[in-house]
């Protein structure tokens, strides 16, 4: 097999992103309980209210999460308030990956990642 012809690591990753801000209608506040398939290790309740857990959720959502996961427990306007390039940083894929969906952005967002808490997934 060539290496040319091997999958991007990031093309899972795209392929579960919201295609829309719009789509994310987690809660603002309270207290959520990740599913087992996202959370089978560890912590599975956050307080989205305290940005420390809020942080921490959205982090592993991004990176373990379904797409469902992310819309049903990401709040729009939480993820907004990170900076004007939040939700950029995850709704596009590193140029070069290979997967062709390098330009792809959420709407209204300038895809500029440096404020980002999230700007360097694993």
């Amino acid at each position: 097999m060539e290496a040319g012809s091997l999958p991007s690591r990031w093309d899972s990753y795209a392929r579960r992103l919201p295609s829309s801000l719009e789509d994310l209608s987690g809660p603002a506040a309270g207290v959520i309980e990740l599913p087992l398939h996202v959370a089978w290790s560890g912590r599975r309740v956050y307080d989205v209210g305290r940005e420390d857990q809020r942080l921490v959720l959205y982090a592993l959502l991004l990176a373990e999460a379904p797409r469902e996961d992310i819309e049903r427990f990401v709040h729009r306007e939480s993820l907004v308030s990170y900076g004007p390039g939040c939700g950029g940083c995850w709704a596009r894929t590193p140029a070069g990956s290979g997967s062709g969906s390098s330009s792809r952005r959420l709407p209204g967002e300038p895809g500029r990642a440096s404020s980002c808490p999230f700007a360097n997934p694993a």
